[in-house]
């Protein structure tokens, strides 16, 4: 199920009610494992043209990189969120959706930096969840939000350096938070 982003709760949280949301999800993956803020929308959104009542979520949501306006932050977002379509609104495993056969294909964007021109296009959540595993950006962004969970605020640009030697620390999780409670910031 591709470890943490096809835990049930993630991909509830990460829909609407009644439907899988590539934008949420997009957003989850930008926003939080890689924290890549993209900000708000802008005021003048355009309205969002009729699409045929049985289109597939993809169908619905790829109006957004057809129009530039919407491009310029879809293009980051959308691409990555149509990865998590082989799963609905609960986090339940569909191959269909209105009798269409799911495209759960996507491309991780500009993993490392938005704006980099970088594609990693993957076929499957798990193929998403192992480019994450390698990103550099994904690390970082670990261990920062490690440190402001346990520090109970948001770091500021002194804190960076300890962010980043806890970053150094590699994949050992034990290590890293045996760093951060030894440290001279958190002692």
């Amino acid at each position: 199920r591709g470890g943490v982003l096809g835990l049930g709760a993630v991909l509830a949280a990460t829909s609407h009610s009644d439907s899988s949301s590539p934008i949420l999800r997009g957003l989850f993956v930008r926003e939080r494992l890689l924290c890549q803020p993209l900000g708000t929308p802008p005021a003048d959104v355009p309205a969002i043209p009729e699409i045929a009542s049985d289109a597939t979520t993809r169908e619905r949501f790829e109006q957004h990189t057809a129009d530039p306006v919407c491009a310029s932050c879809h293009q980051y977002i959308d691409p990555v969120g149509f990865g998590f379509e082989a799963y609905d609104a609960v986090g339940r495993y569909r191959a269909q959706e209105g009798g269409k056969p799911v495209d759960a294909s996507g491309d991780m964007v500009d993993v490392e930096l938005m704006g980099a021109g970088t594609h990693a296009p993957f076929f499957t959540l798990g193929e998403l969840g192992e480019i994450l595993a390698e990103s550099d950006a994904a690390e970082l962004c670990f261990s920062r939000n490690v440190w402001r969970f346990t520090m109970g605020f948001e770091e500021e640009s002194g804190d960076l350096c300890a962010i980043e030697a806890l970053t150094a620390q590699g994949d050992d999780v034990q290590d890293l938070l045996i760093e951060l409670v030894t440290s001279p910031e958190f002692v």
